[in-house]
């Protein structure tokens, strides 16, 4: 079953890199994390960069907020990606790999002990949270070759996120479910947001009398482990991305990271890192207005109507020619017209880049 799929050792390495990278972030006030490669990484999955490098850089950054808060899709090679991503990233020690052998179940809820070190020697402290919504699209029962063939041909006619596959889910229909958990996330960060300013003030007052409290939970990133689909769904919601604009974006590779930084003086966020390349041929920088919320880079306008009544407009004179030419098969005239409306029809529709189902 596609839940129960693991990770390649290709997949761990890939993993673990991303957590360096994550550690880089968490570390500093980048939003850019360093770049490394699987030559970075040995068959163990430590790094070969020198330790020391960022030590004077976490002493630097040692008051800054120290929660980070993990959400994972429950497939199992999502959940072998955040183990990666913790080992990486020095959330999980070698300590801590010693005592899970004496442990049926891992502790990785960041609640015990109340604080892990990073290998830089930086307290941060995490949480992890199995979310199905954030599970892989369905593709349903696809066990013969020809069948998935068929229905790969299929998606690129309908397009990735109309087409649904026998058994299986749409890309919109995972669109509706990642936007419930959006919805859900961002209430609990608002709800977040009073509860620290309490904690704070009661802090205050306890420390101004010498009593002792153990410190409450509290994050400023979250992490959010899932799958290539998924991703782009996320993004295109928040950013509230056109059908057509989702279909211009290519999945992201194994294991790469799509960083958002709030904004400043806002509540909102920019999508930073990193440089995505959009198009049919990947040949185009994804502009500012799909990086930042429609809200800030402009509402759809008369632009977009006339443009979707030209593409739809194009594909109907396509087909009603093709159907003429079908029933007179001396029509050389609906030929031409019929190609040079359907070659128009593909000029003004970008369609799904992804050649296969996978």
């Amino acid at each position: 079953p596609d839940h129960q799929l693991p990770l390649t050792q290709t997949g761990h390495q890939q993993a673990f890199l991303a957590g360096v990278k994550l550690r880089a972030l968490l570390e500093t006030d980048s939003t850019i994390p360093a770049e490394k490669t699987l030559s970075d990484v040995d068959s163990s999955g430590s790094t070969r960069s020198d330790t020391h490098a960022n030590d004077a850089t976490a002493t630097k950054n040692a008051d800054k907020s120290d929660g980070v808060l993990f959400f994972t899709s429950p497939y199992l090679r999502t959940r072998q990606t955040l183990y990666g991503v913790l080992r990486g990233s020095g959330l999980v020690s070698e300590e801590d790999e010693q005592s899970r052998s004496k442990r049926a179940v891992p502790d990785v809820d960041g609640n015990s002990p109340a604080s892990r070190s990073s290998n830089r020697g930086k307290q941060v402290r995490f949480q992890v949270r199995e979310d199905c919504r954030l599970r892989e699209q369905d593709f349903g029962q696809l066990q013969e070759i020809d069948a998935m063939a068929f229905t790969a041909q299929q998606r690129q006619k309908v397009g990735r996120f109309w087409f649904r596959p026998a058994t299986g889910e749409a890309g919109a229909d995972v669109y509706d479910r990642v936007s419930l958990f959006l919805d859900s996330m961002f209430r609990e960060l608002d709800a977040l947001r009073h509860i620290v300013e309490q904690q704070y003030h009661s802090r205050r007052v306890l420390e101004s009398s010498k009593q002792k409290q153990q410190r409450p939970f509290a994050y400023d990133t979250v992490v959010i482990v899932t799958h290539g689909l998924t991703m782009r769904l996320l993004c295109m919601r928040y950013f509230r991305w056109t059908v057509r604009e989702f279909e211009q974006v290519w999945n992201p590779d194994n294991a790469e990271m799509w960083v958002l930084e709030k904004m400043p003086n806002d509540g909102r966020y920019q999508l930073v890192y990193p440089a995505i390349m959009i198009g049919k041929e990947r040949g185009s920088p994804m502009p500012l207005e799909m990086r930042t919320p429609r809200s800030i880079s402009g509402e759809l306008g008369l632009e977009y109507v006339v443009a979707s009544v030209t593409r739809a407009e194009a594909h109907g004179v396509a087909d009603e020619l093709g159907a003429k030419l079908a029933q007179d098969d001396a029509g050389e005239r609906f030929a031409n017209a019929a190609a040079n409306a359907a070659t128009q029809a593909e000029e003004l529709l970008v369609r799904d880049p992804e050649e296969e189902l996978y």
